[in-house]
């Protein structure tokens, strides 16, 4: 089961790691194999060096994602020593399989006093850490979402914010931490009041603020609170 590496365009992000071929390459990949091929794409499959607990570590991983593509799973989920990466499963026409890592998406909110907008920009610059352990993210198919509250300031009244996150979950759904360069993109949702003209103003003014001064791409929607 070769997973392959593709460097990422944003400056120091790690290489997206993913698997493209057949089930029968999953089928026969041996245990061995697989530990190789996960530990060489980021996952950490034992917190210690005991080689037999690695091994049934990827033994397990190969027969959950077994399970999850004879179950039809379009999201799955690959448990790892720290905790686990949620995994985007796809069928190609060619009949191959695709997995990747699936982006956990977190809700920007208003925090410590300061707007949701003001927030992002503190995450995008220095990451952001769970103060609880309570529910902060969702993984599912589709992007975008995970609305917390809108912007309260007059240049970005009634737009939400949502982050997507390539950082290992600690426990589903919970992300403990993560970096900016864990960040894959940002979602806003603009105010559905927004005139054409105003929406067109509102995705220049995000663009110069987040692509231009993150390096981030940032997703547009049309809010639908």
């Amino acid at each position: 089961m070769p997973i392959r590496r593709i460097q990422s365009r944003r400056k120091g992000c790690k290489p997206f790691a993913f698997f493209k071929g057949t089930i029968d390459e999953i089928v026969n990949a041996s245990p061995a194999q697989l530990a190789v091929s996960l530990e060489k794409s980021g996952a950490a499959l034992s917190k210690g060096a005991d080689p037999v607990e690695r091994l049934k570590q990827a033994r397990e991983i190969r027969e959950r994602l077994l399970r999850q593509l004879e179950e039809g799973c379009k999201v799955g989920w690959m448990k790892t020593a720290d905790g686990g990466i949620p995994l985007r499963i796809k069928r190609l026409k060619n009949g191959r399989i695709l997995l990747h890592q699936c982006p956990a998406q977190h809700g920007v909110g208003a925090r410590g006093g300061r707007d949701p907008f003001q927030n992002l920009k503190k995450i995008l610059e220095e990451g952001f850490r769970s103060l609880t352990g309570d529910v902060n993210v969702f993984v599912r198919e589709q992007r975008g979402g995970g609305v917390i509250s809108h912007s309260k300031q007059q240049q970005t009244f009634g737009d939400w914010y949502s982050i997507e996150l390539m950082a290992p979950l600690d426990y589903f759904p919970h992300v403990k931490s993560a970096t900016p360069k864990q960040i894959l993109s940002v979602h806003v949702g603009l105010n559905k009041e927004l005139t054409e003209e105003q929406r067109s103003g509102r995705k220049k003014f995000y663009r110069k603020e987040i692509t231009e001064a993150f390096g981030v791409p940032v997703h547009f929607h049309i809010s639908a609170t």
